[in-house]
């Protein structure tokens, strides 16, 4: 019951090393697991204004490979399908065009930039030095001021990226995608739900903004966690939940937000609800300058809270990558009941999910698409085939007693008269009661 400890902070994503994740380690004594930045498209709309593309993916100063080479944690890429230059702004109709196909050869070379990142030096996937990422597509899509709010459009242009770049052989234990829309906002979440097969992780931002009475924990997040719970069909196995972005304003001064903080961890982490949590370290939600000692035991207060383990070349162990590192029953809509596999709570091994993903690999495009249409029938698909075992044992019933009722009948003619009588009430019970249950 482990959750990934992350950040977000602003600071280092625009200079040319991670110096400020660093510190904050440093700050709050629990070096991070997941380092939390953002990325747009502009280098889709103008090849010319590639900018933050080529501070992703450019092996010496990119921000992937600052991330995990020099604070050793694994990139978390906030990816915003929209570019705010005013020479190449994007509008409402952008995903669409995405969905269309009009931006393929971009993402297949953003694809292939990532690829190349995952596999590790030895270019190879699979093998020892492989490294890691989470992808962020199109977050808090439920708050209108996104131009990738429509929903309809949404779930296009979602299938449609995740199907581009699940072509490319990227392995599950590399690469995990998360739905994310915001705690609150003015639009339902499940209405940009883009189905089961098309990510791995459930996640959500909650800010603690009020300020004169600060908002309990559970008061900004047991609304978003029951969407995730309402969703139907629920995804079976179930999905982890992060919580990407989390902060508190300090309006009541850093010893009050070092408590609420706690409270946090303990309402989210330490009960099992979520998997990962990412303190967005920047503007309001800067601890950096509070006291250390009350942050300090803030973090340190939660026992469920894991950072990165130096121990291991890939940051994190697969099953706490995965967010399989949690009993069943703790995750946000499980779908799993006592007749499941794993419905008791055990874990799978490290060494069993590295297999699976090994095995498994990518879905292709239709691969996924068909994996999203199987999900959708699923139910109708399980009571017919309930239907036809019903009728199965009932053709058994009724062949066993037509059997039965010649060889007494038989016997009667040998003398049986009272066992003739006996068998004939028992035969039309038997049909009668047969006939009930099955209509």
């Amino acid at each position: 019951m482990t959750a990934i400890w992350g950040v977000y902070d602003f600071a280092s994503q625009t200079s040319t090393d991670v110096s400020n994740v660093l510190a904050f380690n440093a700050f709050t004594q629990k070096p991070v697991g997941v380092v939390n930045f953002f990325t747009d498209w502009c280098a889709a709309i103008n090849p010319n204004n590639a900018w933050f593309t080529s501070q992703v993916f450019d092996q010496d100063k990119g921000y992937l490979y600052r991330i995990w080479n020099t604070a050793h944690a694994i990139p978390l890429i906030t990816w915003q399908p929209a570019c705010w230059d005013p020479n190449a702004k994007t509008t409402s109709s952008f995903i669409k065009d995405v969905s269309s196909g009009k931006y393929d050869s971009y993402l297949k070379s953003w694809g292939t930039s990532l690829k190349k990142f995952l596999d590790g030096a030895d270019g190879k996937a699979g093998t020892a030095d492989d490294r890691r990422a989470y992808i962020r597509l199109a977050h808090e899509m439920n708050l209108n001021q996104y131009p990738w709010s429509k929903p309809a459009d949404y779930v296009n242009f979602w299938r449609h990226t995740h199907t581009i770049i699940s072509t490319l052989g990227i392995r599950k234990d590399q690469l995990q995608w998360m739905w994310c829309p915001n705690n609150f906002g003015q639009q339902d979440a499940t209405l940009f739900y883009p189905g089961s097969a098309f990510f791995d992780w459930f996640g959500f931002d909650a800010y603690n903004q009020p300020k004169s009475n600060y908002a309990t924990p559970d008061s900004i997040t047991s609304s978003i966690l029951n969407t995730f719970a309402s969703i139907t069909p629920k995804p079976n196995p179930a999905k982890p939940v992060a919580v990407a972005e989390f902060g508190c304003n300090a309006d009541r001064g850093a010893a009050a937000r070092a408590d609420w903080i706690k409270t946090f961890l303990a309402t989210l982490v330490d009960s099992g609800k979520v998997q990962m949590v990412a303190h967005f370290n920047a503007g309001d939600y800067n601890v950096s300058k509070d006291a250390r000692d009350g942050v300090v035991k803030a973090v340190a207060s939660s026992k469920s809270l894991q950072g990165r383990d130096s121990a291991n070349q890939r940051i994190v162990s697969d099953s706490l990558f995965l967010g399989t590192a949690v009993t069943t029953k703790k995750a946000v809509a499980g779908g799993l009941n006592s007749d499941d596999d794993n419905a008791d709570g055990m874990r799978l091994s490290d060494d069993a999910l590295a297999s699976t993903a090994s095995s498994s690999g990518s879905a292709t495009a239709t691969g996924t698409a068909e994996a999203s249409q199987n999900e959708e029938t699923v139910s109708s698909a399980s009571a017919h085939i309930r239907f036809l075992a019903v009728g199965l044992a009932v053709f058994a019933l009724l062949l066993l007693s037509a059997v039965f009722t010649l060889l007494c009948t038989k016997k009667w003619r040998r003398g049986g008269a009272g066992l003739s009588a006996a068998v004939s009430l028992h035969s039309k019970e038997s049909r009668y009661v047969t006939l009930e249950g099955h209509s």
